[in-house]
């Protein structure tokens, strides 16, 4: 068992050498990995998303998982005039042994009053 933090040189080391392996011995699909789709929104202001069939109010800071909503292309509304709003789509895989790091797909700023922003991704 490989002990220590993931971030260190050969933290970094060992977990790229087992996606590799993974990866080129064909058994990425039986190693028990995955990945969550998040919708992450950094504001300052208030704000509403729509993600398909749901909505979410939320003020500030915040993530939303939406994997069971692929495909999706999520739109985030500021409810103010002022402030400034910023959504991501951010991929976040999983394996066995680690959760690797996150992927910023799609990103979309805006400041404008009531402004509007749609990000998206098309496939799992």
């Amino acid at each position: 068992m490989v002990r220590g933090d993931a971030g260190s040189p050969r933290g970094r080391r060992v977990k790229f050498a087992t996606v590799a392996f993974l990866t080129l011995t064909g058994m990425m699909p039986l190693c028990g990995c995955s990945s969550t789709f998040y919708l992450s929104v950094e504001s300052n202001t208030g704000w509403t998303a729509h993600i398909k069939d749901r909505t979410v109010d939320g003020y500030r800071d915040q993530e939303i998982d939406f994997t069971d909503d692929l495909p999706a292309c999520p739109t985030v509304v500021k409810k103010t005039e002022g402030g400034e709003l910023t959504a991501r789509i951010i991929v976040r895989h999983h394996l066995v042994l680690f959760t690797g790091e996150d992927v910023v797909v799609d990103e979309h700023t805006t400041t404008d009053p009531y402004g509007s922003v749609t990000v998206c991704i098309d496939k799992h």
